[in-house]
């Protein structure tokens, strides 16, 4: 992990990430 990120950055990353991760996990469920 980067810690030279802002806070708010890596929040909205750490989102993006988890939204990513949530994809995945759909797309791996129905198959």
């Amino acid at each position: 992990m980067e810690g030279s990120l802002p806070q708010a950055g890596s929040r909205f990353h750490k989102l993006r990430q988890l939204r990513k991760l949530r994809k995945v996990i759909d797309i791996e469920k129905s198959v």
